[in-house]
């Protein structure tokens, strides 16, 4: 069976339309917002817990199995959330997004596209929201409590036992998101 290219390109083209459309993080296929698991509910916080330090720091300091409280926001990767996981990138303060580039128009900021790449390795760390067995709960952050990329968290847990100086992994225990700046 010969394919020509425009078929080809069409049918691509149609299968990457679909799947842009498809579910984009906690609502039902009706569109209304699937409450979160009484776990990641649990960790939500009104108020941010104190004595917050910088996502630099952390990945300075913290080793596993310490308590850590850290300040950040979503970003430093194209898809920082996990779709199926509660699980989130957490960008430092400092992080050059592309919304802090006068004109840069970029209409995803939080990848960081313009940083150097090298740079954002130090710049970045991992939260999850653990269940009863330590693996993230199935179920993605986005859209929890109006979360979306590029808010301002603050975020209190353990340093993960599988961390390392390269990959460091915070499971939480209180999660708040900052106002609207």
């Amino acid at each position: 069976m010969k394919i020509d290219t425009t078929s080809l390109l069409s049918l691509l083209a149609a299968v990457s339309f679909l799947a842009a459309c498809g579910d984009s993080g906690n609502s039902s296929s009706e569109g209304t917002p699937v409450p979160p698991d009484p776990v990641i509910e649990a960790v939500l916080s009104p108020a941010a817990p104190d004595g917050a330090i910088s996502v630099v720091e952390a990945r300075k300091t913290a080793k596993p199995g310490e308590e850590v409280t850290v300040e950040g926001i979503v970003a430093g990767t194209m898809s920082p959330f996990a779709e199926s996981f509660a699980s989130v990138v957490l960008g430092d303060l400092a992080m050059e997004t592309c919304d802090k580039i006068p004109g840069d128009e970029c209409p995803t900021p939080w990848d960081a596209c313009c940083a150097d790449p090298d740079a954002l390795k130090g710049m970045r760390l991992t939260l999850q929201v653990p269940d009863s067995e330590g693996r993230p709960v199935a179920q993605s952050l986005k859209g929890i409590s109006g979360l979306e990329e590029m808010d301002r968290i603050v975020a209190k847990g353990i340093v993960d036992a599988s961390s390392t100086a390269e990959n460091l992994v915070i499971n939480v225990s209180r999660l708040h998101r900052a106002p609207d700046q």
